[in-house]
């Protein structure tokens, strides 16, 4: 009985269950070989790099509040590519520089943050913790954060941010950077991971955008492109002939 349900549309949903499974374990294995390979640094390596370049009039000011969304769990750490897309892409500077991280709580509603302060007015680490029902509004959230540190006065903001607007304190304008990763051709990847990460890839591709994930407005993002150098390939040296 059960075969001849399966000839009549049941094999439907063996199809559909298979596709479902091939899809979380390429995301799965995708993940691994990322965090095999991650790239993590630390902040304070950098913090007065970062300081450095804040401080540095002699470049255009990028924004106000300079804000990457990071993974790194750690806080002292944040990926590698982060802070080369601040220091080395294209220097950016900034009055603040913040490396925010979202965890969500098996809590549906919880609503909590923490700061950890790099350099006192200049370079910090966020936790957000969210619960799984709470949409991720991300500015929102950065702003409250921003607001409160100003009124406990750990925060110092220009005068001058003051000087056009009524509304009080203003905090200055916002900035968040979308490092978006592509599979670069420089890896020596086994067959097997390459299939994975190409798959993910196309995956990532139709999936939900970060700025809707997260929550932000298309006004204040820019999306930079990197390459993913997982595991760098070992060129073949050229040699020079006589004409």
């Amino acid at each position: 009985a059960n075969l001849f349900k399966f000839m009549e549309g049941g094999y439907i949903t063996l199809i559909i269950s298979v596709f479902l499974f091939l899809l979380m374990f390429v995301v799965y294995a995708a993940h691994k070989i990322k965090t095999d390979y991650a790239d993590l640094v630390s902040i304070s390596k950098y913090r007065n790099d970062l300081v450095a370049l804040s401080n540095d009039l002699t470049l255009p000011k990028f924004a106000t509040h300079l804000v990457f969304m990071s993974k790194a769990l750690g806080d002292d750490t944040v990926e590698s590519k982060i802070l080369h897309s601040i220091l080395e892409k294209r220097p950016k500077r900034a009055d603040f520089y913040w490396f925010v991280n979202i965890e969500v709580s098996d809590e549906p509603y919880t609503l909590e943050y923490k700061v950890f302060t790099h350099y006192p007015n200049d370079v910090y680490r966020v936790k957000m913790r969210l619960g799984f029902r709470v949409q991720q509004r991300v500015n929102s959230y950065l702003r409250q954060i921003i607001s409160d540190m100003v009124k406990n006065e750990e925060i110092k903001l220009d005068e001058n941010y003051h000087s056009y607007t009524k509304t009080k304190p203003y905090l200055g304008d916002f900035r968040f950077v979308i490092v978006e990763e592509e599979l670069s051709y420089e890896n020596d990847l086994p067959i097997g991971q390459q299939f994975v990460m190409n798959t993910y890839m196309i995956i990532k591709g139709l999936t939900a955008s970060p700025e809707r994930w997260f929550g932000l407005d298309e006004s204040l993002i820019t999306v930079e492109k990197i390459p993913l150098v997982i595991r760098k390939s070992k060129p073949s040296r050229l040699t020079r002939v006589e004409s």
